[in-house]
């Protein structure tokens, strides 16, 4: 169920915006806990955010995080965020 689960979630891309002042520097951050619940919002995957490995999101464009399903089992979530 890992497996199937890893392969659904490395297809999808979370799409989120950030403010963005003059000089292309943003305001705010996308945490673990925004994307845990935006994946349940849009695509109905309850993903605990302690499992989830790295840091805020701080930047426009895409990102990778990495995420434990199961013991071993590792699956990539892409990110992309937009300016507002």
């Amino acid at each position: 169920a890992a497996e199937v689960l890893k392969e659904n979630l490395e297809k999808l891309v979370l799409k989120f915006t950030l403010k963005q002042g003059d000089k292309g520097r943003v305001f705010g951050s996308i945490s673990t806990k925004q994307i845990s619940d935006e994946l349940k919002k849009t695509h109905g995957y309850d993903v605990d955010k302690r499992k989830m490995h790295g840091e805020a999101i701080v930047s426009i464009g895409f990102s990778k995080i990495q995420v434990e399903l199961y013991k071993g089992v590792l699956a990539t979530l892409t990110i992309e965020v937009k300016p507002e």
